[in-house]
């Protein structure tokens, strides 16, 4: 072989192995690179978390993840990491879904295994769950959580004497005995067993938000609404970032009516970050009850919200759901039979679009847990099979036991609830509607009712057919729908409105307090006084009208005259309050205490101006004993509290 062959070949070769060990040489360093990086955001994952950034914490797991966790000695930890993250999140689905595919690690962990323990129970798998529960018989070092866990699968299988008989069995300390008397109470009956517990369980573990919750919560079910109102705020400040408080706290303000303070907590949440649920409730109630030009910012940590919320802020202005786009969302049915939100909006696409076997259909699927509005969903089933099929449903909706157990329901269900159940009782070929209700549901002013009827005003305006309204519809339906004209679009809106209705009482009596508030005050007087002495509601409403604008205008004699020119309205606190206002106006101090005195334990407004009147003369025993009044009417206002203990230290008692 000549010279120029071998070194040829040997140039060759030399290259070659360069080439490959170039080559092989960069494959380890980039997956030493990767390694160093896997560590890296591990390391970085755990302190993220450790601190409470739980989206971080994430972030930095799927980016692990994407690079096929390459540290193969360092999977077990993210595995670990991949656990704490559904503990976090309080996910059961991701939680099971470890626990299928790694037991050993879920099993080895107390605080997982009594996660995962409750979740099977929810899911019904009972040989698994006494599994579970099993491998940690004897060995439990939680075992105020464990002692629950037992004392619940009794309650669930109607053994409630033994639960509590469990429960009573053992005591805790702190925190652990506060939850163990809640549980407690739960398994109590009566009002006056109940509370004793409730207030040992507050002295077990006072700065426990679930033991304050628990504590509203009976208050409010007693009708204590602002002793409610003072343990869920109470709670909530011990911890304003805990969103399952906040949730709890919103929704306490909405049942008790105030529906804006609702959106308003579930929409603050202090650390900036925002979840979805929260965010959803939001999002929902606000479209629902009152127009906002607020923008609704996305939440920062969705989780499997995150493509709902995405398809939510995608839908145009006339459209409220896709059921098209939603089937394509992993878990969609399991996610939306859990948020009742979810549902309300594919009912109220279909009603907007009249799709009225849309509407059954939804109204008809399976899977679903709960409803935002039961009656609304009853109302609708029993009329979209009417308006489907021309005859009554076999059965009612889904949600009849709940809707009938309800004490004051609105006229308009009452009568279509009553009207559909007779036709149901005597198997009638047809419905015998009132002429009102039958001129109502068979236009598209129907759902609009229906909407108005349960108190969803916005979605009732955005759900009217242009054009007049058809003749024969329920004067209760007009008015209603004046009202969220002027609460909704403002009192010149629903002036036009009314002033296309035939004149009535009711329609009058409005439309006087809509001119009013326009400023038209001559015409809207007009209006009213010819309605000041009927005793009804109508003319207790406008006598009272007639009363402040008096006051505003000075005529104290004249607003008397309204007052006691109407037997309803002189009688009541609301009537008294005014006369004393008047005669306070008037310079009549005298005067305007008489009247005052009577309504002392009625009238907050009365029992803070006897309360100045006391302390001017140098009265603290009294002006206590007012406070003292006040402050048990509203106990979460601190400022009462402060100024009760100051009258006490002057009035000589203890503080």
């Amino acid at each position: 072989m000549s010279r120029k062959v071998v070194w040829t070949v040997a140039l060759g070769a030399l290259g070659l192995a360069l080439i490959l060990g170039g080559y092989f040489g960069l494959t380890r360093w980039r997956a030493h690179v990767q390694r160093q990086r896997d560590l890296r955001n591990l390391t970085e994952a755990r302190r993220a978390l450790e601190a409470g950034s739980v989206s971080e914490a994430r972030r930095l797991h799927g980016d692990s993840r994407e690079l096929g966790f390459p540290n193969a000695h360092l999977q077990q930890d993210w595995k670990r990491l991949e656990l704490d993250l559904a503990l976090n999140d309080s996910d059961p689905l991701r939680l099971l879904s470890i626990y299928q595919s790694d037991r050993a690690l879920v099993e080895g962990n107390e605080r997982a295994s009594l996660s995962i323990v409750a979740a099977l129970r929810q899911l019904g798998r009972r040989e698994e769950e006494r599994a579970a529960r099993e491998r940690w018989r004897g060995k439990e070092t939680r075992k105020d959580a464990w002692l629950f866990l037992d004392a619940e699968a009794l309650v669930e299988g109607g053994r409630e004497p033994e639960a509590r008989k469990l429960l009573e069995s053992q005591r805790f300390q702190g925190d652990a005995e506060g939850l163990r008397l809640v549980r407690l109470a739960r398994l109590l009956t009566r009002g006056d067993q109940i509370e004793p517990v409730l207030d040992q369980a507050v002295l077990a573990a006072p700065t426990n938000a679930v033991v304050l919750t628990a504590r509203g919560r009976f208050y409010e079910s007693q009708g204590s609404l602002r002793l409610a109102a003072f343990e869920f705020a109470s709670a909530l400040a011990i911890d304003p970032s805990d969103r399952g408080l906040r949730e709890q706290a919103g929704d306490f303000l909405f049942r008790a009516g105030a529906r804006e303070s609702a959106i308003e907590v579930w929409s603050s949440e202090p650390s900036g970050r925002r979840s979805g649920t929260l965010w959803l409730k939001s999002w929902f109630w606000r479209r629902v009850l009152k127009p906002s030009n607020e923008p609704m910012v996305p939440p920062t940590e969705a989780g499997e919200l995150a493509p709902f919320v995405a398809l939510l802020q995608g839908l145009p202005p006339k459209r409220y759901w896709d059921s098209e786009a939603a089937q394509k969302i992993p878990n969609v049915r399991e996610i939306v039979g859990r948020r009742p939100e979810f549902a309300a909006l594919e009912i109220l696409d279909a009603c907007a679009r009249r799709d009225w076997p849309g509407l059954v259909e939804s109204l008809d699927r399976p899977g679903r847990q709960a409803s935002l509005s039961p009656e609304l969903e009853n109302a609708l089933y029993e009329l979209g099979h009417w308006r489907v099929h021309s005859r009554v449903a076999a059965a009612p909706g889904r949600f009849e036991a709940e809707v009938r157990s309800r004490a004051n329901r609105h006229p308009l269900l009452r009568e279509l609830g009553e009207t559909f159940a007779r036709a149901r009782a005597t198997r009638s070929a047809t419905v015998a509607f009132s002429p009102e209700l039958r001129a109502l549901v068979t236009s598209d002013h129907g759902i609009p009712a229906l909407l108005l009827a349960v108190e969803w005003p916005e979605m009732a305006l955005l759900l009217t057919p242009d054009g007049p309204v058809p003749a024969g519809v329920p004067e209760l339906y007009l008015i209603e729908h004046a009202m969220a004209l002027r609460s909704n679009r403002g009192p010149a809106e629903a002036d036009t409105f009314l002033a296309g209705l035939n004149r009535s009482a009711p329609v009058d009596c409005l439309r006087g307090e809509v001119l009013l508030a326009l400023k038209k005050t001559e015409e809207g007087r007009l209006l009213l006084k010819p309605h000041v002495a009927l005793t009804n509601r109508h003319g207790m409403r406008a006598a009272y009208l007639l009363g402040i604008d008096a006051l505003e205008r000075k005529a104290w004699d004249e607003g008397r005259a309204f007052i006691r020119g109407n037997p309803t309205l002189a009688a009541s606190i609301q009537g008294r309050e005014l006369e004393a206002q008047l005669a306070l106006a008037a310079g009549n101090m005298a005067g305007a205490e008489s009247l005052f005195a009577p309504l002392a334990k009625e009238s907050p407004v009365a029992a803070r101006f006897l309360a100045e009147r006391a302390k001017a003369r140098g009265d603290f025993g009294a002006a206590r004993d007012h406070i003292a009044r006040l402050a048990g009417s509203f106990p979460d206002n601190p400022q009462l509290r402060l100024e009760l203990l100051e009258l006490r230290k002057k009035a000589g008692g203890r503080p």
